[in-house]
């Protein structure tokens, strides 16, 4: 059994979700080469966020004209993978009567003394598509979420929200458990609870911050040309990033990006005698940084479709 916990310490429009791995454990991890502890965190403030990815290594930081924040593991989406303002959209499909591109409506339906509205899901994803049992009383939330293969329209897996709290009118699912299952024939099931809800909680400043491993490399959502490992150099094995620094970091990937599109410009003007030094690497500092991206993707998606021996 792997257990694993995540902290969400919001106040207004800044948050941070950080993992319970302590940097200690990290270290330690790191120096014997095991690479078994693999924290997620994540930051975000007024439109600019960090989405950190210790198994990438890479941090990408964007802006609210660059996209959003996806957290596919905080407390509140529990059991489901799904990110931050998923169900809202959910929520805002039923406020319009379902006139939503994602979602339609199919039916209202009991399941034991509940009344849900089943709703599913209209976007196209590979092979699968999910239907909702959402209840309407209950902050809309999918307290039944079941997704299919479209193929032989037999279900992948299910989830189900087994608790949930009420504070000022808001919904907050405390306990849910999904069960997959695998190519293998076997079944998954994650469990997953919300074991603190302080709603008086006062965060400072140290809490809208996340711990990440110097070597961690800065990547802007859709821009290739801005990307860069800004703590490299640190004397510290871990540096700590705040919430208040994000729009400067943004502005440094966005800076970087200007840099390299100069030095592919000069150097094409220019093949023999380069203007800016050093200018040709940039070529081979980004195909390298999608290399590895893409060689450590093909290992988290091989270990996740190959049968478990556990």
């Amino acid at each position: 059994m792997l257990s694993r916990g995540f902290s969400c310490i919001w106040e207004n429009d800044t948050f941070a979700v950080k993992s319970d791995i302590n940097i200690d454990e990290i270290s330690l991890s790191i120096r014997n080469g095991t690479g078994l502890l693999f924290p997620y965190n994540a930051l975000h403030k007024s439109g600019y966020y960090l989405d950190h990815d210790s198994l990438l290594m890479t941090a990408v930081v964007g802006a609210p004209d660059s996209g959003h924040l996806n957290v596919m593991y905080h407390p509140f989406n529990l059991a489901i993978d799904a990110p931050i303002g998923y169900y809202a959209s959910i929520s805002s499909a039923q406020l319009s009567e379902f006139k939503d591109p994602f979602f339609i409506i199919e039916e209202s339906v009991n399941k034991g003394n509940t009344k849900y509205i089943k709703v599913q899901e209209t976007l196209k994803r590979t092979g699968m598509y999910t239907i909702y049992f959402i209840d309407s009383e209950r902050g809309y939330l999918p307290f039944i979420t079941e997704s299919y293969i479209k193929k032989s329209d037999s279900l992948h897996s299910r989830m189900v929200i087994i608790d949930a709290k009420e504070y000022s009118g808001y919904w907050f699912p405390m306990h849910a458990m999904l069960t997959t299952k695998r190519i293998d024939g076997k079944y998954e099931v994650r469990e997953m609870k919300v074991t603190h809800l302080d709603f008086d909680f006062v965060p400072t400043s140290d809490d809208f911050s996340v711990s990440i491993p110097r070597s961690t490399q800065f990547q802007h959502p859709k821009d290739i040309y801005a990307t860069k490992s800004l703590y490299r150099s640190s004397d510290q094995e871990f540096v700590t990033i705040t919430a208040n620094q994000l729009e400067g970091i943004y502005k440094k990937l966005l800076d970087q990006a200007i840099y390299l599109r100069e030095a592919e410009a000069n150097e094409r003007k220019s093949p023999t005698q380069p203007s800016v030094p050093a200018s040709s690497s940039w070529h081979l500092m980004v195909y390298l940084n999608l290399l590895f991206v893409a060689v450590i993707a093909a290992i988290v998606i091989y270990k996740k479709i190959r049968p478990s021996k556990e």
